[in-house]
């Protein structure tokens, strides 16, 4: 059952088996150079110097967080659904859960990452990437394309309904009609995660690359730092108004950036893994998985 928690500077988790280490790296293969339309030019891994970002030297106040699941084992990543519910790739498998706490097991698989782009599920296993339609409520995945992968970092639908996938030192692309990988870029840093941000002004829809330690921006000719001076970075997503919520630390806050200020936020989620903006139908929240199997969320900053 979900457990609502008062505000806090520090959200503890629901009992639970006992923590794991941080997701291990996942798998792939390359090929030849395919542009990314609807993107904002070509992804921008920014690496570019003198970015002083302002910080606010208050933490705003902590969000109430509630918690809806547990002991899933290791989650390593999560994605929304049209039906109000939540994707989580865990040790456990692929779960899905509700906002009332409700899970069902849609794959049984160790999974490492899942990703859903309107009707489409991929789902990363530790050696195969399996697609498919989004199954319907109360039924399990049954994937219509599989491919072997080597070790990914992190993956991400794309508006056009492609898969970008991020390996070391190399972005791909992968076909969902021909199951085609594409060699996209060659990315000069450490990649942890991806992310998009707020979309341009062109209608172009930017690429985000989290290292250990910074965000960077990708963009067609040149590498743009957004943030450096983090710690241990778990994950960001854009908010509906533009603005970047970054999770990083240890343990890990939350923090948000507007234009040149970040402001670090009192709410603190022990071994956060990923975060998402998701609306269960009463409008947008930021959910989140955890590194103990855990599944929660907390209203928009």
């Amino acid at each position: 059952m979900p457990t609502d928690r008062p505000p806090a500077a520090r959200a503890s988790r629901p009992p639970s088996p006992p923590a794991r280490s941080r997701s291990t790296r996942r798998s792939a293969s390359g090929g030849r150079a395919w542009p990314l339309s609807g993107l904002a030019g070509a992804l921008v891994l920014t690496v570019a110097a003198g970015c002083a970002l302002k910080s606010s030297r208050e933490a705003a106040p902590a969000s109430e967080v509630t918690w809806l699941a547990a002991g899933l084992g290791h989650c390593h990543a999560l994605t929304g659904t049209a039906r109000g519910s939540v994707i989580a790739a865990c040790d456990r498998g692929v779960v899905e859960a509700d906002v009332h706490g409700r899970t069902h097991t849609l794959h049984p698989t160790l999974t490492h990452d899942v990703s859903i782009r309107g009707d489409r599920l991929w789902v990363k296993l530790p050696d195969t990437l399996l697609w498919g339609d989004v199954p319907r409520a109360g039924t399990i995945f049954a994937s219509t394309r599989r491919i072997s992968l080597g070790t990914v970092e992190d993956l991400v639908a794309t508006p056009d309904g492609r898969l970008l996938v991020a390996t070391p030192g190399t972005l791909l692309l992968v076909s969902p009609d021909t199951g085609t990988i594409t060699r996209y870029r060659n990315v000069p840093v450490p990649l942890e995660k991806l992310a998009f941000g707020a979309p341009t002004a062109e209608g172009g829809l930017p690429v985000l690359a989290l290292a250990h330690d910074a965000v960077y921006v990708v963009e067609k000719k040149q590498s743009r730092l957004l943030l450096d001076g983090l710690t241990d970075v778990r994950a960001a997503v854009t908010l509906p108004d533009g603005r970047l919520v970054i999770a990083s630390g240890t343990p890990c806050k939350l923090g948000v950036l507007a234009g040149e200020t970040y402001t670090p936020l009192a709410t603190t989620v022990e071994g956060l893994t990923d975060l998402i903006v998701h609306d269960p139908g009463t409008g947008p929240e930021l959910w989140f998985s955890t590194d103990d199997g855990s599944i929660g969320r907390t209203p928009l900053p």
